[in-house]
């Protein structure tokens, strides 16, 4: 199962934050574009490890987690967003 098809099945269950690599200098573990989606009680795909992924990760859940996140545009990914994909 692609990591595709694992976030399309996970997002049944669950909403999740999508949190992608916009650019990068110099040497860098992920190439620009790279994303994980994080849930609340985990994370799919990575952007390289190391202190940037988990303040990533910690951003992630405070902005799934803040009043009014949800269904509304913003950062809260659901299955039919990962088509954009």
């Amino acid at each position: 199962m692609t990591l595709l098809h694992q976030l399309c099945a996970a997002l049944q269950a669950a909403p999740a934050c999508l949190v992608r690599v916009e650019r990068t200098q110099g040497s860098a573990p992920r190439d620009a574009g790279a994303w994980m989606a994080v849930f609340a009680d985990g994370a799919l795909g990575t952007l390289g490890g190391g202190h940037v992924e988990w303040q990533a990760l910690a951003e992630a859940r405070r902005a799934g987690a803040a009043p009014g996140a949800g269904p509304q545009p913003g950062p809260v990914l659901r299955r039919r967003d990962v088509a954009a994909l």
